[in-house]
C-alpha cells in the first residue's frame, strides 16, 4: 500500500511497533515516536486535525487521532492518550470524539485505579458536550439540532451527549474501590442521606435493621460513627442514580440503565461478605431496587444473583424479607 504522505507511513509503522511490542521498553519507544508524529507537547495538547505551520506538524484527521488514542490507551500509555483526547476537546470543536475513543481512555484509567483522573476526564467531556450544545442552540441551526439528537444513544462521533458506557465505566471504578476497600481520596462531600425523597417509612425500617443487626467487635480507636471508605464510595455511586443527577452532571445521552444499577448491586453483594459493611449494604440495595421499579427497569440474572447474596448475608429475618419483597414470584420460588 502506498501512502500519499511520508508522515502517514511513519505513523502506521509506529502503531505497528506499539501493538506488537513485547517489552515495556518497546512500548515506550513506540509511544515516543507517536508522540513526536502527533506533536503532543509536554505541557499541552496536540493540534490534532489542524496543521501546525510553526512546527511543521502534520494534519491528521479526527478519525485517525481517535484510533491512535484507543491504541495508546490499550497498551497503557495513558498520559499520551489523555493529551490526545484533550486536543479533541479544545475550543472550536463542533463534535465530541467518538464513544469508542473516550471510553478506551476511561477504561485504561479504571484499570489503573485512577478514579480522580477518570472523574476529571468525564467532567471535561461533559463540559465540551454542553459547550457544543449551547453553540448549536445559539446558532439556531435546525438541521444541526436534528443531526445531533441529544436523546440518541448512538455511539457515532456526531453525537453531542456523553455515551452511557462512559458513565458506567466511572460508576464501576467507584464500585471497584468500594469492594477493594481503597482509601477515599475525593475532596467532594458525599450525601449519606439517600432517603429524602418520600422514603421516610423505609428510613425507619433501616434504623430497625441497624439496631437489630449483630455488632462487630469495635476497635478501641474506632468510633461508632466512623464511615468506611467502602461506604463512601457506594453512596457516592448511588447518589448519581438519584433523580437525574447523573444525566445532568455528566451530560449523558440517556438515564442510567440496568447495567448502572447492577454494577452497584453487585458491589454491594460483594461488600456484604464484610461484617462491618452490613449496616449500609441493605439501604444501598433497597434504594437501587426501589429506583429500578420507579423507572420501570426490569432486572436480569445479575440483579437476581446480587439480591440473593445480600439476602443470604443478612443475619435477620426482617432484612431477608425486605429484600425478598422486591423479588418476583419466580425468584421467590427459586429461593424457597
Amino acid at each position: 500500500y502506498s501512502y500519499k504522505r511520508r508522515v502517514d507511513a511513519s505513523l502506521v509503522d509506529a502503531l505497528y511497533l506499539l501493538v506488537n511490542s513485547k517489552h515495556q521498553k518497546e512500548t515506550i519507544d513506540a509511544g515516543k515516536r507517536i508522540q513526536v508524529l502527533m506533536r503532543v507537547g509536554r505541557g499541552g495538547a496536540a493540534a490534532a486535525g489542524v496543521a501546525s505551520a510553526s512546527s511543521g506538524g502534520a494534519d491528521f484527521s479526527v478519525e485517525v487521532v481517535e484510533r491512535v488514542i484507543k491504541a495508546t490507551s490499550m497498551v497503557g500509555l495513558i498520559s499520551l492518550s489523555l493529551d490526545l483526547l484533550t486536543s479533541l476537546l479544545r475550543e472550536g470543536c463542533d463534535t465530541l470524539p467518538s464513544a469508542m475513543c473516550y471510553t478506551a481512555v476511561l477504561n485504561a484509567l479504571r484499570k489503573n485505579g485512577r478514579i480522580d483522573r477518570l472523574e476529571e476526564t468525564l467532567t471535561e467531556l461533559a463540559n465540551a458536550s454542553r459547550r457544543i450544545r449551547r453553540k448549536y442552540a445559539q446558532e439556531g441551526v435546525q438541521s444541526m439540532q436534528e443531526k445531533f439528537d441529544l436523546d440518541s444513544s448512538s455511539n457515532d462521533s456526531n453525537n453531542t451527549a456523553i455515551d452511557i458506557v462512559a458513565f458506567n465505566t466511572y460508576l464501576a471504578s467507584l464500585c471497584d474501590a468500594a469492594v477493594n476497600q481503597l482509601p477515599f481520596l475525593s475532596t467532594e462531600s458525599v450525601d449519606m442521606n439517600i432517603f429524602d425523597d418520600g422514603m421516610s417509612s423505609f428510613h425507619i425500617d433501616v434504623q430497625k435493621f441497624n439496631d437489630s443487626s449483630p455488632k462487630p467487635e469495635k476497635n478501641k480507636n474506632q468510633s461508632n460513627n466512623t464511615t468506611s471508605p467502602s461506604e463512601k464510595y457506594l453512596y457516592k455511586a448511588l447518589n448519581l442514580l438519584k433523580h437525574d443527577n447523573a444525566k445532568t452532571k455528566f451530560s449523558l445521552a440517556q438515564d442510567p440503565d440496568l447495567l448502572s444499577y447492577n454494577t452497584i448491586l453487585t458491589a454491594a453483594a460483594k461488600c456484604s461478605k464484610n461484617n462491618n459493611a452490613k449496616k449500609f449494604i441493605r439501604p444501598v440495595t433497597e434504594a437501587c431496587l426501589r429506583w429500578m421499579n420507579e423507572r420501570g427497569i426490569t432486572g436480569d440474572v445479575f440483579t437476581y444473583n446480587a439480591r440473593i447474596q445480600v439476602a443470604l448475608a443478612s443475619s435477620t429475618t426482617e432484612a431477608y424479607d425486605s429484600v425478598q419483597g422486591h423479588l418476583s414470584k419466580a425468584e421467590k420460588a427459586a429461593i424457597n
